[in-house]
This record gives structure tokens, sequence and C-alpha cells, in this order.
């Protein structure tokens, strides 16, 4: 097993690039890819719960399970080397902030659970009442709208995220990781320097210090990255539009623009034949 602190400790002391590079191997060659899953929300019909209801059965059967995308989150911490703690960090950014099929608007999963959800409101119902009347029509119509309106908003919420490829996030950390590399501080430097304490001396390690130093810078660095990125937009001084900031003197737009201009080409004019 790799230890984090030994190569951070080293580079310290002679700011060897192939200790960066030997880290970054490690990093990428982790077992832990980026990869997926499908998930689903799920129910089992029972015929009792149903009233025996044939109409009832049969159409909550066609809806008994509806899959969706995740990101692979879960793992067995007894099988994880150190610097995979680091690489779970970094597939869990990408896949919330940049991955198109997974971490959508929350509306979408909401609108998928619908056909479960009405399952057991169902049940609840014929619980309550045996001969209450249940719409089969009506609620699988919903049940449909619902899916429907999923879609939607699947096909929407990739817009709400910043587009970016595997392979250039990569390129991203790589750049982020030689800049803490010199950044990196160790526990006795960084004590010295802040006046910090070890809080706890039965959990701290410094494998521990270092993981949750490069988790934390890059996620805060992914953060500036996409806050930098994302288009920016303002109110028109003037008439109160929207419009996006290109630049920081951005403060009108195109038609409030042409006219502020006009007005001051106006006064130099007034100025300049008085």
């Amino acid at each position: 097993m790799i230890l984090l602190s030994t190569i951070l400790e080293e580079y310290t002391e002679t700011h060897d690039p192939a200790l960066i590079e030997e880290f970054k191997q490690a990093l990428w060659g982790s077992k832990l890819k980026l990869k997926k899953r499908k998930l689903s929300y799920k129910y089992r019909v029972v015929d009792s719960l149903l009233q025996n209801d044939t109409e009832l059965i049969e159409m909550f059967d066609r809806h008994k399970k509806v899959e969706y995308l995740n990101n692979r989150n879960r793992y067995s911490f007894d099988e994880l080397e150190y610097i995979d703690f680091i690489r779970i960090r970094i597939n869990n950014l990408y896949a919330y902030h940049f991955d198109s099929e997974v971490y959508l608007d929350k509306e979408y999963y909401r609108l998928l659970s619908t056909a479960a959800n009405k399952y057991y409101e169902v049940i609840g119902q014929l619980k309550q009442d045996e001969n209450i009347h249940i719409d089969t029509k009506e609620i699988e119509e919903e049940i449909k709208r619902s899916f429907d309106l999923a879609e939607q908003v699947k096909t929407s919420s990739p817009n709400k995220k910043l587009s970016l490829s595997w392979d250039e996030y990569v390129e991203l950390v790589n750049g982020w990781i030689d800049h803490l590399f010199d950044l990196y501080k160790t526990p006795e430097s960084y004590e010295r320097e802040h006046g910090w304490e070890y809080r706890n001396e039965a959990i701290f390690t410094e494998e521990n210090y270092v993981i949750n130093y490069f988790n934390k810078s890059i996620k805060g660095k992914t953060l500036n990255y996409i806050r930098d990125s994302m288009p920016k937009y303002i109110a028109c001084d003037r008439c109160g539009e929207t419009l996006e900031v290109k630049h920081k003197n951005t403060r009108y737009c195109k038609v409030c623009l042409k006219k502020r201009r006009k007005e001051i080409n106006a006064k130099y004019y007034m100025k300049n034949k008085n």
C-alpha cells in the first residue's frame, strides 16, 4: 500500500517531479474507475393487497420497476487503498457537476417514483375502505404523464451543468495536483505556522491528513472552475433586460448601449461646438 504522507514529505524536501508522477499513476491507476449503475424504484405487486382487482393488478404490474442511472459511490472500506479515497472524491465531483446522465434535477427522480407512490397510496386507501372506488385508468394516466414529464426534465437537466469530458477533467485535476504538491505542508509544519493542534490523537493519521488536504482542495478548485466558466448574467442598467456578462465593464444591453453611445457623442458634439 502506497503511503501518501511519505510521498508528500519526501517531495517537500526534494521537489522531485517523479514523486508527483508516482502519485498520479497511483491515482489514475486506481481500480475504482468512474462507473455508473442502474438503480430503480420498484415494488412487489401483492394481489391480496389490491383486493384481487385484476385491472389494478395488471396496471401496477406494468410499472413495478422504473430504472435510472446513478454514479457508483458505495465501497467496502476494507478493500480500499489510501489513494482510492481521493479517487472516489474525484469520481463523485465529476459525476455530480459534469456528467449529464446522473445527479439530475430532484424533480426527475420525484416523477419517476410516481408509480411506486401511487401503489402504496392505493393500498392504504383499500385498507381504510374496502369498498372505495379506484379509477385505474385515471391512475395510469397520471403515471404516464409523470413519466413524460420526467423525460422532459431529464432532457433539460444537463443544461444546468457545465459541459466537460472526463479526459478534460483529468487534465484539470493533474494541473491542480502539481500546484497542491508545491503548496503542501506537513502536519508539523502546519502546526508550527498556524498553531493547529491534533484534536484527536486516537483517530488522527498523516494519511487522513493528506487525503483530507487533496479532497478539500480539489473540491474547492472544481467549484472555482465552475464559477469562472459558467455564464454570468446581470440586468441592464437602463431597461432591466437580462444580459450575459462578456467582460467586467458590461452594463447595458445592445439596444441601450447604442443609445448610450449616441448620448455621449451628442454631449461631446455640443461641448466642442460651443
